[in-house]
């Protein structure tokens, strides 16, 4: 059975949400520090109706001031979104023995598009999903580099070497190296240190 709802993978990709058969649409990829643990390739989903120009969308999403490893799908079978996050616990943390994530599901605001004065529903409900998010949290999004200052960003390359290197309009360069943050900042270059993810870190427990 056709519901009529679209699954957003990304920008450009959408696909029908059927009843048919048991299928829990997502969009992931593995990079946990290269095991077989899968994440949500962004920090927010999104799906909506397909059947008239007045429709409707939902998104769930999780903040970035609140980074955990989060899954979203869509289940067909139980019609149901939802998120799986992982979570632990230590008696030796910051807040013994306590654990939490937020998540935020909001409507989609903007969900029409409108090519030669002809509205219609857009076919890509993804599209849509970073818009309420920017509106829930602009503090996330503001620019901290002027205009005149921003510019390509290079990692983890010997900048030093290259030539005439003002050239290519270099604004931000991840550092591998502590020779390379005073050759960045002669020529104009914001240096960033490169740290591991925290889930890269493995300890004894």
């Amino acid at each position: 059975m056709d519901l009529n709802w679209m699954w957003g993978d990304y920008v450009r990709s959408s696909r029908e949400i059927a009843d048919m058969y048991p299928v829990e649409y997502q969009r992931m990829f593995s990079r946990v520090s290269g095991s077989s643990q899968y994440v949500t390739s962004y920090p927010f989903v999104a799906m909506s109706t397909n059947v008239t120009s007045g429709n409707v969308g939902l998104s769930l999403g999780i903040p970035l001031t609140s980074p955990r490893i989060v899954r979203f799908y869509y289940n067909s079978i139980c019609k149901l979104l939802y998120a799986s996050v992982n979570i632990g616990i230590s008696t030796i943390s910051a807040t013994p023995n306590k654990a939490w994530f937020d998540l935020v599901l909001y409507k989609l605001d903007k969900l029409e598009t409108t090519v030669g004065g002809i509205s219609a529903p857009t076919p890509y409900p993804f599209g849509n999903a970073p818009y309420g998010y920017y509106q829930r949290y602009p503090q996330l999004f503001t620019r901290r580099i002027p205009p005149s200052e921003e510019g390509i960003w290079i990692a983890f390359s010997d900048v030093s070497t290259i030539p005439n290197i003002t050239d290519f309009g270099f604004g931000v360069l991840e550092l591998g190296a502590d020779h390379q943050i005073n050759f960045a900042k002669a020529n104009g270059i914001k240096g960033f240190r490169y740290l591991s993810e925290p889930y890269a870190r493995h300890g004894l427990i």
